[in-house]
């Protein structure tokens, strides 16, 4: 359980700098509003207790990967259609920022392996 609390606070703090990036780059097509900020915050932390995922050993990791891949594409869309939010750019914006996340996640994740080694 403190496991997953954790992750849905990181997932909150990787969700909270993506929205301030979309906010700073003018790609949200309204102004941003409570219900946006507490939704993506909510969406966030289920992104993050979604990588749980990779802790099952039955899973491979690529299978974990499309999992969290999906049900991250699945939460994004319920979000989406939450706040009203339409952006015909939205495969290239999900798909570029699931990429960058992905990165900076594997990135810190090789940097505690190598702290630990």
């Amino acid at each position: 359980m403190k496991v997953s609390l954790q992750r849905m606070m990181i997932g909150c703090g990787y969700g909270a700098v993506a929205y301030l990036v979309i906010i700073a780059l003018n790609i949200q097509p309204t102004h941003p509003t409570m219900r946006n900020v507490v939704s993506v915050l909510i969406m966030s932390a289920l992104i993050g207790l979604l990588t749980d995922l990779f802790e099952l050993d039955r899973l491979s990791y690529l299978v974990a990967l499309g999992l969290h891949l999906l049900g991250t594409f699945g939460l994004t869309i319920s979000t989406i259609w939450f706040n009203h939010w339409h952006t015909a750019s939205f495969w290239g914006l999900f798909l570029g920022c699931y990429l960058i996340l992905w990165g900076i996640v594997r990135f810190y994740q090789f940097l505690e392996v190598t702290k630990i080694n």
